[in-house]
């Protein structure tokens, strides 16, 4: 049996984590939530799916609640600034390379690819500066 919406989102939100912060632990930091809770949420645990828990890990990363409510990830007005939207395009494929959702002709990319395209991502993100 496959994954679950819930769980497709929280290994989503957890690859946009470790993207961003290279860790749950830093992102904790930066989110003012305690590390074991950020956990609790990612393992789908009821009682870290609180509000207050919910809204700063949406603040921090820029994503919609009603989106992550709904099983997804959107993200909203962004406080960094990427002069163009390339940073975001940037994110998002590489999620999709890691969560290994990324296809072409309706098959997944391999590994040895995707990590290709991971690469060719950081080199843009370095020449453009975008975050």
């Amino acid at each position: 049996m496959g994954k679950s919406k819930q769980d497709e989102t929280m290994e989503q939100l957890k690859s946009m984590i470790v993207s961003r912060y290279g860790g749950v632990k830093q992102f904790a930091e930066a989110a003012g939530v305690p590390r074991t809770t950020i956990g609790s949420l990612l393992q789908g645990t009821p009682d870290a799916s609180r509000f207050e828990t919910v809204s700063a890990v949406c603040k921090t990363l820029n994503i919609s609640m009603d989106s992550l409510s709904d099983g997804h990830i959107e993200m909203v007005g962004d406080s960094r600034d990427y002069g163009t939207e390339l940073g975001l395009w940037l994110e998002r494929i590489a999620i999709m390379l890691e969560t290994k959702k990324a296809t072409v002709d309706g098959e997944t990319i391999s590994e040895d690819k995707a990590r290709d395209v991971i690469y060719i991502i950081d080199a843009i993100r370095k020449m453009t500066g975008a975050k």
